[in-house]
């Protein structure tokens, strides 16, 4: 009899959290990822709604530290190190804290990630703060995290609940890693065809011009493609040997011509005008 007890007890166990798992959870969670220049960002937490009740000063108290969601606290995690709040946080995860205020919140990354809600925050583990003003925004029922005004080197993890929202900016470091990335494909491939010139293309659009000068000489400029030409034409004005430009962007307008693209030709006389006249 106690076996049968035993048994149908784990069987209505089973059932109670099968039949959970088939409804809709209170505060759902969520995952959300987005990539700043070549920096991954994935954030990870759970949705708390509002359901007609006053959220900040009250179900969410100011002063007080709060997981920044419900259930588990808030997790972000970078695939590099960013800057945040004048500080390096090394890449990694992070939970995410904060402390609500009227006029000023406080946001927070603590070192400690595994934490269910806030009862365990230690403050010696926090590897920034920043202090940022609440803004009004758009009424949002059911709390939401993202990654806003995304540059290519910059962005700020946005938190939105009622109509409250607060910004939590941060910097990535995307030339760097670009840089570092060059230089770990210069080490593998040596000088395959297009390499040299796609490197030297990079530098040009971030203002590295004699950088970008040094990889087309690397390259040979042995090309006979008309969008390459003008891309050597080009770095090599913006290195002031303006002769070596013009006859570049000739035969990049030459070929554009025989290939019918009308787009490189006019971009080439443009060039070649500009460049006729220093």
């Amino acid at each position: 009899m106690k076996k049968f007890l035993t048994m149908a007890a784990c069987l209505m166990f089973s059932a109670s959290v099968t039949f959970a798992q088939d409804l809709p959870q209170p505060s759902p969670s969520s995952t959300v990822i987005n990539t700043v220049g070549l920096t991954k960002v994935e954030i990870s937490y759970s949705r708390p709604g509002v359901k007609g009740r006053d959220v900040f000063g009250d179900l969410v108290p100011y002063g007080e530290v709060w997981r920044t969601g419900a259930n588990k606290a808030t997790s972000v995690t970078f695939s590099s190190a960013v800057t945040v709040g004048g500080k390096e946080v090394p890449a990694g995860t992070y939970a995410l804290f904060s402390i609500p205020g009227k006029n000023s919140w406080k946001l927070i990354l603590n070192s400690n990630p595994e934490q269910w809600g806030s009862g365990r925050y230690d403050a010696s583990l926090n590897v920034a703060e920043v202090d940022v003003k609440p803004e009004k925004h758009t009424f949002v029922e059911t709390m939401q995290i993202e990654v806003a005004d995304i540059t290519d080197n910059a962005a700020a993890i946005q938190i939105a609940w009622g109509d409250v929202s607060v910004k939590l900016p941060f910097e990535a470091p995307t030339k760097e890693l670009a840089l570092a990335n060059i230089d770990q494909k210069i080490k593998e491939i040596n000088s395959i065809p297009g390499s040299y010139l796609s490197m030297a293309t990079y530098m040009l659009s971030i203002g590295e011009n004699k950088e970008a000068l040094a990889y087309v000489k690397q390259s040979g400029e042995e090309t006979q493609r008309y969008w390459e030409l003008l891309t050597i034409s080009e770095v090599y004005a913006a290195n002031g040997e303006y002769k070596q430009a013009i006859k570049y962007a000739e035969e990049s307008k030459k070929l554009a011509d025989k290939n019918g693209n009308q787009t490189y030709v006019k971009r080439n006389e443009k060039n070649i005008a500009k460049w006729s006249s220093i």
